[in-house]
């Protein structure tokens, strides 16, 4: 039905058709401005993603701001650029179109979420955006408009993490008005204050100054930074830290002097390997809650350090024998973590994905009543071996992937479409052995092999297999261990894992 069509009716109401007439452009002309202003969303059960693409080029005649927008269930996070314990920031692949030479992300100040036993990430809830800084190429940048492709790998987590990839592909203008008087809308609002909460740097910020020291005392290491602020601070800042691959920070101590002006930030630090000597740290600090007039904003420092002998400033903090695996708690003891890795492996028992698993091999317990108990129990140590070696190899398959910086996750695997296939066809043809659609008919030589290994190779395969369709599942206490093993060194990740096998 078209517009004359449905103001057919009104012909005689000259002043009602002009307003409903006005109404329709100012929708058609919303529809528009919203299609130029920003992407579909992509959507999946944890988060929903946008680009957002309210401006034109800048000034420079080259860059182009754009924001990723990404709206989370209640519960799930999304992460800073130093994600903590747990967790992956977005990133971003930029198509060989020849559009885009150049793309940076930006991270607004997050938050600390406790992800339990000690552990903290660095991150969002809710709602973040993050705004983006493209550098087209000269012969994008003379034309109105492009077409921008980008990939993107997001992590989300809740009490497992959850990987994602989307493709962005849109129409954007480049005479859009970055201006405050041109450029409303709800998109431009929300890219604008993104913006406006992006962290200063110290020499930006008046009568502020900010002041670092790395001193050592024997085998102990302690950095202090004293913050120097132009009005007085009823509350303490919060510090974020990235870039520190080499040092594990511990609780962070805060001191403030008689006037209110100057607070000094102490943190313990340890090597990663014991006994390896700190000479120098290059690493980055966010300060957050610094009340700066009226508002609070934030303040990002890159630091080059070397260590002295020296006096920190303050009053030196005690630093113990063993450090924080994150720099806003304490660490777990890895005894707990050991047993929570028991109770989560425990646990994967009753879970769906193992449950059918566990009663087949149930009912291949009760079909053997009548043998003897040593040839049972050999049975179920093949089984409790199978689970344990594919933990194993698991952890060999983490620590592979961790070495090379890729993403690591409890089930990350099941992200990859190939391998959901493979598993999805195997678990169909099992199922239909079961139901005795089929039966694989051995040789006599080989049947009689088997028949003399079935408590043996046959548990052992077993076990395996219900590894593999545990690895989608979570359960208490798994989440807690599987991440305190990522983010600590090899040996860990490997006792960890052996535990979680054999509590299950």
């Amino acid at each position: 039905m078209t517009l004359l069509n449905i103001m057919s009716p009104l012909k005689g109401n000259f002043r009602l058709r002009s307003i409903l007439g006005g109404l329709c452009i100012l929708i058609v002309s919303a529809s528009a401005y919203s299609s130029q202003s920003g992407s579909d969303w992509n959507s999946n059960s944890e988060a929903r993603t946008r680009l957002l693409t309210p401006f034109g080029l800048e000034a420079d005649g080259r860059t182009l701001w754009i924001g990723l927008e990404i709206q989370l269930e209640d519960g799930w996070h999304s992460y800073w650029k130093n994600p903590g314990d747990a967790g992956l920031p977005p990133e971003f692949t930029i198509s060989d179109s020849g559009i885009i030479e150049a793309l940076e992300i930006n991270f607004t100040p997050p938050k600390f979420y406790p992800f339990g036993g000690g552990l903290d990430a660095n991150g969002y809830a809710d709602e973040v955006v993050y705004p983006i800084k493209l550098t087209l190429s000269e012969s994008a940048a003379s034309q109105t408009e492009v077409d921008l492709e980008l990939g993107m790998f997001y992590l989300v987590c809740k009490h497992l993490c959850i990987p994602h990839d989307e493709e962005f592909k849109l129409l954007v203008s480049l005479t859009n008005s970055s201006s405050a008087e041109n450029s409303g809308g709800n998109t431009a609002r929300k890219l604008k204050a993104a913006l406006g909460l992006l962290p200063k740097v110290p020499a930006d910020v008046p009568g502020y100054s900010v002041s670092e020291r790395l001193t050592r005392d024997g085998d102990d290491y302690l950095l202090s930074i004293k913050v120097n602020l132009a009005e007085q601070s009823q509350e303490f800042p919060e510090i974020f830290f990235h870039a520190t691959p080499d040092f594990k920070l511990g609780q962070s101590s805060f001191q403030v002097g008689e006037s209110r002006t100057e607070i000094i930030i102490q943190v313990p630090i340890r090597t990663k390997v014991a006994g390896k000597k700190i000479t120098k740290a290059d690493f980055g600090y966010l300060l957050t809650k610094i009340k700066s007039g009226e508002k609070y904003i934030s303040i990002e420092k890159e630091v080059h350090l070397a260590v002295s002998d020296g006096v920190p400033f303050g009053d030196p903090v005690r630093v113990g024998a063993t450090a924080s695996v994150s720099n806003s708690g304490d660490a777990m003891p890895l005894w707990k973590v050991i047993l929570f890795a028991l109770l989560g492996g425990l646990i994967l028992n009753i879970m769906p994905c193992v449950l059918p698993v566990l009663s087949i091999k149930l009912m291949g317990v009760v079909q053997h009543s009548g043998e003897s108990h040593g040839k049972i129990a050999r049975g179920m140590l093949a089984s409790s071996a199978g689970i344990t070696t594919s933990f194993l190899a698991l952890a060999l398959a983490a620590v592979i992937a961790k070495s090379a910086g890729a993403a690591v996750g409890w089930g990350v695997q099941f992200q990859e479409p190939i391998f959901v296939t493979f598993l999805a066809v195997i678990v169909f043809l099992f199922g239909l052995n079961l139901w005795g659609v089929f039966e694989v008919t051995l040789p006599s030589s080989v049947s009689s092999g088997a028949a003399r290994s079935a408590s043996g190779r046959g548990h052992f395969v077993q076990g395996m297999f219900a590894t593999l369709l545990a690895t989608p599942c979570s359960a208490p206490f798994l989440g807690t261990a599987v991440s305190f093993a990522l983010s600590s060194p090899g040996w860990i990740i490997y006792l960890v894992f052996a535990s979680m096998g054999i509590g299950m």
